[in-house]
């Protein structure tokens, strides 16, 4: 985390960040002509520092390792990825971005252990649920995926992590993962997930799927051509509640699919666990 901040930020940027505390920081945002800030769950820190666009943009040149071209495609859709850190991109586009005026750097991280408790839920036996893991933006979805990835392959099971924005595993130019997501996992990043699943089941025999913000009617058919090649499925969505997800227009189809419902409410909190029959059968 230290050694991330200091690779992207200039030193007193990050030494003042770094004072100010960054363990349970969710984001940085940087706007143009403004002081940055610190959001944690339950404030918001300036820190001394303007943002200029000058040093927006050269934070997004070392993002993109000094190669905007490279990341053209991801640039064009708002956002880039490096280290596993999301990074999303306000500004002018025009065939592709034109002027940064804000970044805004959601900070991943790893914590091993924050899905040993809701494994049971989801793993009986030799089965794994199809699984649906729902929340507001923001709860911890992705950490709770990342750890049953991790969970689950380490115990035998082969999974396919299907990484399209490389934030779940982050595998970097060396095809290295910078998270840890289990022994047996093997991980197709950069593709849209449809793509990813039917690469999976095509060509690496995978016991369970994961992947990150289903939403669209492409998401949505990558759930069911894995349930078709008879593959479990663990993914993530955004709601509110279960009255939410049932108005979502590209999940409400899927929800008869998944054998566990999973609702967080805070940073990692679940709040109810739902069988298929609908039966809150979580003991928190």
């Amino acid at each position: 985390m230290k050694g991330k901040l200091y690779k992207y930020l200039p030193e007193k940027t990050a030494d003042e960040i770094l004072e100010k505390g960054i363990e349970n920081a969710l984001e940085i945002r940087l706007r143009a002509g403004r002081k940055i800030c610190i959001r944690y769950p339950e404030k918001t820190e300036e820190t001394t520092e303007t943002a200029t666009v000058g040093l927006l943009n050269d934070i997004l040149q070392k993002l993109c390792g000094n190669s905007l071209y490279a990341y053209a495609d991801d640039m064009s859709k708002g956002f880039v990825t490096a280290g596993g850190w999301r990074v999303g991109i306000g500004g002018v586009y025009r065939d592709g971005i034109k002027t940064v005026s804000s970044l805004d750097i959601r900070i991943s991280r790893q914590i091993k252990g924050c899905a040993d408790r809701l494994i049971p839920y989801i793993k009986n036996g030799d089965r794994i649920y199809d699984t649906l893991i729902a929340s507001p933006p923001v709860c911890g979805k992705t950490t709770l995926l990342r750890d049953i990835s991790r969970l689950l392959s380490d115990s035998g099971i082969n999974i396919s992590l299907i990484d399209e924005r490389f934030e779940l595993a982050a595998v970097g130019m060396d095809g290295q993962a910078c998270f840890d997501v289990g022994k047996n996992t093997d991980i197709i990043s950069g593709c849209r997930k449809s793509e990813g699943a039917v690469m999976a089941l095509r060509s690496l025999a995978p016991q369970v799927i994961i992947l990150d913000e289903i939403g669209t009617k492409d998401d949505m058919r990558a759930i069911f051509d894995a349930g078709s090649g008879g593959c479990g499925v663990i993914c993530s969505a955004h709601c509110y509640d279960m009255d939410d997800l049932k108005k979502r227009r590209f999940i409400s189809p899927l929800l008869g699919l998944f054998g566990r419902i999973v609702l967080l409410r805070g940073r990692g909190k679940i709040f109810a666990v739902y069988n298929e029959k609908g039966d809150d059968i979580w003991q928190g």
